[in-house]
């Protein structure tokens, strides 16, 4: 499962890696990741396709499940 967190910024901000296993991050065109076959998913460009199309969901839809435990 895959969950896509979007924002609209004003500029390009400086991007810094938030986990070790991740050694730079780049801004790239949308048609760049869309061609890309190296992707670590295909999931990322499916995001992708689906911001594009205008499938956004509320933040407020998420919702601790069953929770406390």
């Amino acid at each position: 499962m895959r969950f896509l967190f979007a924002i609209d910024l004003p500029r390009c901000v400086t991007a810094i890696p938030q986990d070790d296993d991740i050694d730079r991050c780049l801004w790239l065109p949308a048609e760049s990741i869309l061609t890309s076959d190296q992707l670590r998913s295909p999931l990322v460009a499916e995001s992708l396709r689906c911001y594009q199309r205008g499938e956004r969901l509320p933040l407020d839809l998420l919702q601790a499940f069953n929770w406390p435990f």
